[in-house]
Formats: C-alpha cells, sequence, structure tokens
C-alpha cells in the first residue's frame, strides 16, 4: 500500500492551464505550493492568436510560484478536445522523465482550501492506480485527480488519435478506458455537483477543492455572492479585467458592499 511518507520523492504536481484561467492560477498554485511536491505548469498554447507569446502567458510573478513550464506545440485550438490530451502527453512527459511515478492533477482554475487533508488523499489512493475527483456513469472527473503517472500517460496516447471520432468529453473518455482496462480506481464516495454551492464531495470534504472559474458563473446564475475576493488576481498586469463588463461591477461591490452592483453583476 502506498502512504503518504512513500510518496514524497515519486509524486509531482501538473496544473494544465490556459490564458483563460488568468485571474485564478495565481490562487491555484498558492495553494498547492503548500503541498511541497514539484510543480509542472503544462500551459495550453494558443498562440495562433498572437505571435507574442508573452501576451498569453499568466504574469512572470505568478509563474515563478511553479518549478517547470511546459508549453505544446501550436494549435488551431486550445482547452478541450485534442488540445488538452496534447497539452497533458507533454506535461506528463516532462514529469515522467524527471523520475516521478504518481500525478496529482489540479487545473489551473481550482484552488484547494485544506492542502493540509492532502495526505489523507494519497492514503486512500493505496494500492489503487487512480482517484479521480468524480465518478459516475460515463464520468470520470479530470479536473482533479491522483495517480500512477503511466496509466493516465497511456490513457492520453490512448486516446489522443480518436479525440475527433468519438464526441465523448476527456471526462466521457477516462471512464470508458478505465471501465474497457478494468483498472482499479478509488471511487469517491461522494461526487461534487457544480449546480450546487458550495459543492460537496469527498475531495471538497478532505482538501476543500473547488472549481473557482465554475464557481463564478453558478454564482452569478443563482443570484448569489460572488466568490471571494481573494480568489481573484487583480493584480497588474491583471488590473486591466478592473474595468471590464462583470468584473468592474464585481470590483465596485467589493470596494463598496452595495447591492446595487451585486444586482448589476447578476443582470450583466
Amino acid at each position: 500500500m502506498v502512504e503518504a511518507v512513500e510518496m514524497k520523492d515519486n509524486l509531482a504536481i501538473i496544473v494544465p492551464t490556459h490564458v483563460g484561467h488568468r485571474l485564478w492560477i495565481r490562487s491555484c498554485l498558492e495553494s498547492v505550493k503548500k503541498l511541497g511536491y514539484p510543480i509542472y505548469i503544462a500551459y495550453d498554447n494558443s498562440f495562433w492568436k498572437t505571435k507574442d507569446i508573452w501576451r498569453a502567458l499568466p504574469p512572470n510573478r505568478v509563474i515563478a510560484l511553479a518549478d517547470v513550464v511546459v508549453i505544446r506545440h501550436m494549435t488551431h485550438m486550445r482547452a478541450v478536445g485534442i488540445c488538452h490530451f496534447w497539452n497533458m502527453i507533454y506535461g506528463l512527459t516532462a514529469i515522467k522523465e524527471a523520475g516521478f511515478k504518481y500525478v496529482f492533477n489540479i487545473n489551473g482554475d481550482c484552488v484547494l482550501e485544506k492542502p493540509e487533508g492532502f495526505d489523507e488523499i494519497i492514503n486512500m489512493l493505496g494500492n489503487k492506480k487512480l482517484f479521480p475527483l468524480q465518478w459516475k456513469h460515463g464520468y470520470s472527473g479530470t479536473m482533479g485527480w491522483l495517480g500512477e503517472l503511466e496509466l493516465m500517460l497511456d490513457f492520453f496516447y490512448t486516446y489522443l488519435e480518436e479525440a475527433f471520432m468519438y464526441s465523448r468529453t476527456t471526462e466521457g473518455r477516462l471512464w470508458y478506458y478505465v471501465k474497457e482496462n478494468d483498472i482499479d480506481i478509488v471511487e469517491p464516495v461522494n461526487s461534487p455537483e457544480y449546480h450546487k454551492i458550495p459543492s460537496p464531495g469527498t475531495w471538497y470534504d478532505i482538501v476543500g477543492f473547488r472549481h473557482i472559474h465554475a464557481e463564478h458563473k453558478v454564482r452569478r446564475w443563482k443570484r448569489m455572492e460572488p466568490v471571494e475576493e481573494k480568489y481573484y488576481d487583480f493584480d497588474p498586469p491583471n488590473d486591466i479585467f478592473k474595468n471590464k463588463g462583470e468584473y468592474a461591477l464585481l470590483s465596485k461591490y467589493w470596494e463598496t458592499r452595495e447591492k446595487q452592483y451585486l444586482e448589476a453583476w447578476w443582470d450583466a
């Protein structure tokens, strides 16, 4: 059985992210930095939009929170689908070359509020191959998981060539991969449902795993308080967001606590 002490020198963290996570990637990295494991950013290359690489990357002060940054080759899409598969293959291969055997994956718009509970997640993995954030018929959470590096690298290679031949999401493909190969996994007792805020689940209970980007959207739809200001990064150069659309309204609300700005954000 693998325990936290044994995994100490065999685990690395991968943070797949892209330009759409700029407001939350700092909070993500700060939260996982507390775990004490090497952090690899797998940055989704959206530079087809511009030849100036620095306009698409997070600020240097944020990049400096990671140990390694891996950037895949150029494609004409980013985020989901084949782009994400390439992104993960590049990142996981770099981790493999460094000699690690296990990987903790957390997407760049998520945070751990209770990183001190992470050893319990490791101990729950035990001798199993994978512990996903979510698990239900046809769906396995890919924004958060702990598992064997070789297993997940094989998954992304196996399905890369089929990314355009199936309508399944990455989450759906992983579920079928686990079933088709009879892989022994840890099924979370509770899987988060992002229409509920906060989103209850095994990972939320143990390490406070939150998908901040999703909460940002759902809280607005449900006319709730926004995500806590501390999770947004409005420091330069991200301060440009303070003058744009909904973020301008949120900034005014946090500054004044006047409900007119909150209601304007709900209705924007």
